[in-house]
């Protein structure tokens, strides 16, 4: 009796503990719609890129993929939730290099950057470009850092802990020169500036100034990439100019939550390779400036820590802060 009367009490425990630990749905054709949480308004390219991304997963998950934007901290707000979300692969992060600034920034942050998440792959990578108003006296890096030493030199760029507002920090501390930072709230607003004389300098996307340097409105010095970019290969690179340490790229990635399945994480790597790099979507993206990746899990992950170490060390190195 005593035996029996255990053997009741071992299984009702188990099924209580079983019960207690969530089993989350994990396949990859799930009927339950997917969705891609950015950290950006509609409009963007980031907004832009998960759209393509949305409608050509939808295609070949054969369920609904939607696209959910949650602005906001600089892109705190939608990390944080995602960190949170249940890991039933019903919802990924799409986010930029906010993600690996950001813990060096903020004071403090709801989630980690990497042990809060599963690393899905990185989409694309682009360049920020230092350009200069043509009545600035320099036409090149080298005569940007002699003006500098010479007197009082300011630049703009799209915020701080932006990617080029670390580029050009990055380049101060190599050549032992303040010039000093402008933040803008966003590219255009920076750009406009720069074309009316009201800053000399600007670090910037690519994109977003590569019209008017073409046009001449704008003189540009250096890309921040390791090598030339393919779309502007008539401007150097900052390494060129001499500062060896100062490559920093912009990116676009995809996260999901901490627990998702390692199954699950590398099937959705493989479909959303397949979605990005369609002809239509490659040629969307050239159209933005920016270059697809779609790197492994390893891959991106490594590179996330890298990422994440160089801006750490800009930002302490600095004291910049947004608080």
């Amino acid at each position: 009796m005593l035996l029996k009367t255990l053997k009741v009490l071992t299984l009702t425990t188990a099924i209580a503990a079983s019960a207690a630990v969530p089993v989350y749905a994990q396949n990859i054709n799930d009927s339950a719609p997917l969705r891609i949480v950015v950290i950006t308004p509609p409009g963007g390219q980031a907004d832009t890129v998960a759209r393509m991304l949305s409608e050509g997963l939808t295609q070949s998950l054969k369920r609904p993929v939607v696209v959910e934007n949650k602005t906001g901290a600089g892109g705190n707000i939608a990390t944080e939730y995602v960190a949170n979300a249940a890991p039933d692969g019903t919802t990924v992060l799409l986010t930029s290099n906010n993600h690996t600034i950001n813990p060096s920034l903020f004071g403090k942050i709801g989630y980690d950057y990497l042990n809060s998440f599963e690393p899905v792959t990185q989409l694309t990578r682009g360049p920020s470009v230092i350009a200069a108003y043509p009545g600035a006296k320099v036409s090149n890096i080298k005569e940007l850092v002699e003006l500098a030493k010479g007197g009082a030199l300011s630049y703009g760029s799209t915020g701080i802990g932006s990617a080029g507002n670390l580029a050009f920090e990055m380049l101060n501390k190599a050549e032992g020169i303040k010039v000093v930072h402008v933040p803008y709230k966003g590219a255009g607003p920076a750009v406009s500036d720069a074309l009316g004389g009201h800053v000399p300098v600007i670090s910037v996307s690519l994109t977003s100034a590569l019209p008017f340097i073409r046009e001449g409105k704008l003189k540009a010095l250096a890309v921040t990439t390791q090598e030339r970019w393919p779309d502007a290969p008539e401007i150097p690179t900052l390494r060129e100019s001499g500062c060896e340490e100062c490559a920093y790229e912009t990116y676009l990635a995809i996260l999901a939550p901490k627990g998702t399945s390692k199954d699950y994480v590398r099937a959705l790597n493989k479909h959303i390779a397949s979605a990005l790099k369609s002809p239509a979507n490659l040629e969307k993206l050239a159209s933005m400036g920016v270059q697809p990746v779609v790197s492994s899990v390893e891959e991106f992950t490594a590179m996330l820590n890298t990422d994440y170490k160089k801006a750490a060390a800009v930002i302490r190195e600095t004291g910049m802060s947004v608080n």
